[in-house]
Order: C-alpha cells, then sequence, then structure tokens
C-alpha cells in the first residue's frame, strides 16, 4: 500500500524543498533548516533524486518503504527472547503499530517515512545497544544515534531523553549519562543556529497537558470515525450500519463537537495510556526488566516525548487550527506509544492468554479503520497528482482545493522545476503542448463520457478541465487534442480507475481527442 497510494509527484512541502535544492548552492542547500527542521540525512536523498533521477520520488518511496522493512526486521529479531505465544502476540501489535494506515500520511508519502523510519531505525539500535548493557560504550553509541535523528527530523531530539530513561530504569552510574548529555548540547546549538524562532506559548500548564494527553490518545478519532463524525456515518455503504452509527455520531458531535478537534475520546484513551506507561515503568524499575521490555517502554516514552515536543512547540498554532492536534502526520509517533505499551504488557505475560488477548484486540479495533484510512489517502494521492498536472500545463481552478499544498509554494516551485525539466516536467508528454499532432508518434485513445468545464485559471490566461473514462491501460498519462489536431492539454489517469483527469489551455469544446505517446 505504500507503493500504491505514494503520489509520484511532490505534495505540500516538498514543493517549497525542491526550490532550495535547486536554488542554493551545495551543501547549503541540504544544511538549512525549514520550519524549525534541520533535515540533513532526508534532504541528502531528496537531493541525489533532484540530480539524477529529476525529483521523481521513486528514491523517496523506495527508500521509505526499506527502511520500513528494516525496522520490522529489526523489532521481530529483538522478540527472539520471547515464548512462543509471546512473539505471536508481539509480532501482531508490531505489524498494527507500524503499518495500521492511519498513519498513511507519513507512510504513502516518500518524503515523509524516510524521516520516520529513519528515526526509528537509529532509536532502536539506540535502545538496543542500552538494553543489553547499561555502560559507557553504550551511551556513546545512543548518543551517536540521537544526533544522527536530532538532524534527520526534529522529532528525533526525544531520543535523547528516551535513551536516558533507559539508562534510569537499569540504574546506571551518573558518569554513564555524560555522552547523552554532551550529545544534547550540540543538537540544540546545531537546532539553534538553524534559525528557529522562539515559540510563544500563551496556553496554561493545564491547556498544555490536555493537549499533550489528546495527542496520544488521538489515534481513536482515526480509528472510531464512521461513530463520531455524522458525515461519515451518512457514508455507511449499508443501510443497517448507518442506522446503528447515525445516532452515536449526531450525539457525538452534539457533545464534543467535530471528531478531530474534539477532546473525548482522545483524552480518555490518552489518559488510559498515560497511567498504563507509568505502572510498567515503575515495575521496570523496581525489578529487573529483560531486554524486550526496556526497548518496550523507551519506545513508548519516545513517542510520550515527541508529543511533548510538538506540543510545546505548536501551542498557539494548535490554538488557531484545533483539528490539527489529531492530524495523520502525528499519528506514526502517538502510535509508537501504544505500540511500546502492547510490547512491554506482553513481555511481561505469564500466561499465553494475556499475551495474545490485548495484541488481538488492538489488530480487531483498529481493522475497519483501514478502509477510510486508504480512501483518506487516494484522496491525498489525487489531490497531489492533479496539482502537478494543473501547475505543469499551466491551468489550476479557483475553485480547486489544494489541500495541504500552499499555492506560494507552488508558484515559487514551477518556473524553478520547468527550468531543470524536474517532476513533472519531465514528463514526455508536455513537451508536445501547441504541436499539431501529425508531427507527433501517437495513436488515438477512444474516449467515453467527455465532459469539459471551463475555469477561471489561478496562472494566467482561462483554461478547461476535462474528464472522461477510457480503458486504455498502455500508460497513465494522455494527449489532449482540439477539432484541429493541435494538442492543448494532458490528461492523468485517476488511481485506480477508468476515470482521466486533464487540463488544456484556453478553451476547448466537448469535441476534445486523447491520443498516447507512442
Amino acid at each position: 500500500m505504500m507503493l500504491l497510494l505514494s503520489p509520484r509527484v511532490p505534495y505540500a512541502d516538498p514543493w517549497r524543498f525542491l526550490v532550495r535544492l535547486a536554488t542554493e548552492p551545495f551543501p547549503n542547500s541540504v544544511l538549512g533548516s525549514d520550519n524549525g527542521h534541520r533535515e540533513v540525512l532526508p534532504s541528502l536523498l531528496r537531493y541525489a533524486e533532484l540530480e539524477w533521477l529529476h525529483a521523481n520520488q521513486w528514491l523517496q518511496i523506495g527508500t521509505g518503504c526499506a527502511l520500513a522493512i528494516l525496522v520490522g526486521l529489526v523489532l521481530l529479531r529483538r522478540l527472539r527472547d520471547l515464548a512462543g505465544d509471546q512473539r505471536a502476540a508481539a509480532a501482531l501489535a508490531i505489524a498494527v503499530g507500524l503499518f495500521w494506515l492511519g498513519n498513511g500520511r507519513k507512510l504513502a508519502h516518500g518524503n515523509e517515512s524516510v524521516p520516520l523510519f529513519l528515526i526509528l531505525l537509529l532509536l532502536l539500535v539506540g535502545l538496543q545497544r542500552l538494553a543489553r548493557a547499561a555502560d559507557l560504550r553504550g551511551s556513546v553509541v545512543a548518543t551517536v544515534c540521537a544526533l544522527l535523528a536530532t538532524f534527520t527530523f526534529g522529532s528525533g531530539l526525544a531520543c535523547f531523553p528516551a535513551f536516558a530513561l533507559v539508562l534510569w530504569l537499569q540504574k546506571a552510574p551518573l558518569r554513564v549519562y555524560s555522552p547523552l548529555a554532551g550529545g544534547v548540547a550540540l543538537a540544540l546549538a546545531g537546532l539553534w543556529s538553524s534559525g528557529t524562532e522562539s515559540t510563544r506559548i500563551t496556553a496554561s500548564i493545564a491547556d498544555r497537558a490536555d493537549l499533550w494527553v489528546r495527542w496520544i490518545g488521538a489515534p481513536a478519532q482515526w480509528a472510531f470515525s464512521p461513530a463520531l463524525d455524522p458525515s461519515h456515518a451518512a457514508r455507511q455503504p449499508v443501510e443497517w450500519l448507518r442506522t446503528l452509527l447515525q445516532p452515536i455520531a449526531d450525539t457525538a458531535y452534539a457533545e464534543f463537537g467535530p471528531h478531530l478537534a474534539a477532546r473525548w475520546p482522545a483524552l480518555a484513551l490518552g489518559i488510559v495510556a498515560s497511567l498504563w506507561l507509568v505502572v510498567l515503568t515503575l515495575r521496570c524499575r523496581r525489578g529487573a526488566a529483560n531486554a524486550v521490555e526496556l526497548l518496550a517502554v523507551g519506545l513508548a516514552w519516545f513517542g510520550v516525548l515527541v508529543g511533548g515536543l510538538v506540543v510545546v512547540l505548536r501551542i498557539d498554532y494548535f490554538a488557531e487550527h484545533p483539528e490539527q492536534i489529531s492530524s495523520q502526520r502525528y499519528l506514526p509517533w502517538s502510535m509508537l506509544v501504544w505500540t511500546g505499551l502492547l510490547l512491554a504488557t506482553i513481555a511481561r505475560a505469564g500466561r499465553p492468554w494475556r499475551a495474545l488477548l490485548p495484541a488481538t484486540a488492538f489488530a480487531v479495533l483498529l481493522a475497519p479503520s483501514q478502509i477510510w484510512t486508504t480512501r483518506y489517502a487516494w484522496k491525498q494521492r489525487d489531490v497531489a497528482e492533479r496539482t502537478a498536472l494543473a501547475g505543469a500545463v499551466g491551468v489550476l481552478a479557483t475553485d480547486f482545493r489544494l489541500e495541504e499544498t500552499l499555492e506560494a509554494d507552488l508558484r515559487a516551485a514551477l518556473p524553478v522545476l520547468r527550468e531543470r525539466g524536474a517532476a513533472m516536467f519531465a514528463w514526455p508528454e508536455l513537451s508536445c503542448l501547441g504541436q499539431e499532432l501529425d508531427r507527433i508518434y501517437v495513436h488515438a485513445v477512444p474516449v467515453d463520457a467527455v465532459r469539459v468545464r471551463e475555469v477561471d485559471n489561478r496562472l494566467g490566461e482561462p483554461g478547461c478541465e476535462v474528464t472522461f473514462t477510457a480503458t486504455f491501460g498502455g500508460t497513465s498519462r494522455l494527449l489532449l487534442v482540439d477539432g484541429a489536431g493541435i494538442v492543448r492539454g494532458v490528461a492523468i489517469r485517476r488511481p485506480l480507475t477508468d476515470e482521466w483527469f486533464g487540463v488544456v489551455r484556453g478553451r476547448i469544446d466537448a469535441d476534445v481527442r486523447a491520443a498516447a505517446l507512442r
């Protein structure tokens, strides 16, 4: 699903990343900071993709998938110390925690999956080394991992306190903490030198705590969406399900408001998770904890600490956009809390049912949400590809919603990418615009249900949007040709359908034809 759902074009922040990488000299282009994050390692990959692969996104998508598999294998390898039933339960918890498609905003975008799984890999390497032996050498290894994670994405900074906590659980002497202390100083100096603006925190401690706990419980807002959102309940495919869920969702909306901004049930589950983690942590501190428990508790605390960083640094942003506390871009970090809690509980389970029951319940509760989170990811891919097409042809309707892409970022990126022949400007179809069809080596594609809509264009002269159906499977892009045989636009296939969406320059009648490059 990571491969199927990932847009093959820039979307949201990557428009801005590409401008910096293309216009600033190397290595400044990869060492610079963006929105408070210094993403040095991912930026190196993006730079290579721009220089060698025309920013086609595949290097990032492939690397993200490879890192995801590697993280899963590293976690599974650690389970060899558990009994058979515990291993099975723990493997299920890991699979759900990492690959639940509620995490799709990170999983299905190469620019997001690479930082996420690179940080997790570095976190696991450090946790496993400290769980094996809480000595000075292990602390040095963990510090290096934490520094690399910090300069992968800002969330990596939470590795330092997570590693320190594992040392505390093992009652390590103070000298073992010294590499971590030095690493924190280096990391903060590096982030401070990036020009990160200070955050003006205006919320009370109680408000910040409330947001933090809700952030931990945020996966519930997506997992139980049909029972919290009346519009989602109304879209259920069968009558009996709509009848069951609609009154529940109506009541929830009336009591708590829009589900992504609502306090409940996220607050309740966040409180449960917080208390559960405190109990597990104290148990590990009092008695001898095995390596799996230490890793799991460290993983859970890392997720909690990331939430703390997010809430502290984005507190005023959440005041303006309360629904963003449950944003999909944060869910993978929240899910680490729940995954760590389950792993630690399973590792302590004395009987098979105590291991299998929570892991199975975790999987069953989240299974239905695979459907609507997948649909949401398809929508994001569709929006991303339609945005890229409109930008490349130069016809972007004023009523088209860009979703997470900022129009200013898109406008800034288009001339830069056009000059480089990168991203969608590497498509051979774009070089055919304005040419006579007879001069191009093509074959005709029959189309049905053609609809043409004139639009007000944000990018210049008026144009049209064209939709149609075609069963042609030879390519994902087609040329759009007017009655005079001039190529006026390009169409793309919408994901997993026979429906096509295209844009053309100027006005065109419904007698539009489609052709594919040979």
